[in-house]
């Protein structure tokens, strides 16, 4: 016997659910950029530019700042939003005071959730922290990925590579290994056939490129060929924005060349490093 369906005054509730929630997104989106070209905002301005970023991208890039929770109680309650649901979402979160912050956002521009940039934590499993639910179960597209990806680990690589002109280029969050099967899946039927993953150079990139490699061999996946970036050419650098500084933005541009066939460095250098 078939379920029978939801009333329809539980549908539209759901629905105006939905769209309450998308509004608290935006409007949190607006008071943390609004905050980091502010004043109070200084200090997580030098961040970014040290970081990496030029300082005339700052008021272009899709970030913000959160000074403290009252801050952004009143802000988001200035908007018209209810700080309640901005609580029930996990957005008000006393941890994130002085935090870099951004939205996550689907294919389609609609924001999922939020994160917090934490630099200073060593481990990259800790370098994010995210509201409510977690991380999404979509890659961070800086730029709409066309038949070619690059796929690097930090959120803010992404926003650095776009900004110095990388075509398509999305974030993890975290390890290359948290890269699933089903993420490489719907890349594949968005179009995407090329993929070059830049790892860390250390046993948890290695790790995590041998992942790739591995969830890649699912049917789903078979029309989409990865490519690794060779970790040696890196000039040392752990992540793209170190990188930068090193070797300058000149060096983005050589990330093709500096390229290999996965199966090249499973077979080749994984064995030898």
């Amino acid at each position: 016997m078939l379920a029978s369906a939801p009333p329809a005054d539980t549908i539209v509730e759901g629905l105006a659910r939905r769209q309450r929630r998308l509004c608290v997104l935006e409007a949190m989106r607006d008071a943390t950029h609004r905050a980091l070209l502010g004043p109070v905002g200084r200090h997580a301005r030098d961040a970014l530019i040290e970081w990496g970023f030029p300082e005339p991208s700052l008021p272009g890039l899709d970030l913000g700042y959160v000074p403290d929770p009252a801050f952004l109680t009143r802000e988001l309650e200035r908007s018209g939003a209810l700080a309640s649901e901005a609580e029930d979402a996990g957005l008000i979160q006393p941890t994130w005071s002085g935090r870099v912050v951004g939205p996550w956002r689907n294919e389609h521009g609609r924001i999922l959730t939020f994160f917090a940039w934490r630099p200073e934590r060593a481990d990259r499993l800790d370098r994010y922290a995210f509201a409510g639910s977690g991380r999404p179960p979509t890659l961070f597209a800086a730029s709409p990925p066309g038949r070619h990806l690059f796929v690097v680990e930090g959120l803010l690589d992404a926003l650095l590579g776009s900004c110095y002109g990388m075509d398509g280029v999305a974030g993890v969050g975290g390890p290359l290994s948290q890269l699933s099967p089903s993420q490489l899946a719907r890349l594949a039927l968005g179009g995407v056939r090329e993929l070059t993953l830049l790892p860390a150079h250390d046993e948890a990139g290695r790790a995590g490129v041998l992942a790739v490699l591995e969830h890649a061999e699912s049917p789903d996946c078979s029309c989409i060929e990865v490519f690794v970036v060779d970790p040696a050419m890196m000039a040392g650098a752990r992540d793209l924005a170190e990188l930068v500084r090193r070797a300058g933005t000149r060096a983005l541009t050589e990330l093709n060349s500096w390229r290999m066939e996965g199966e090249v460095y499973r077979t080749v250098l994984v064995p030898w490093q």
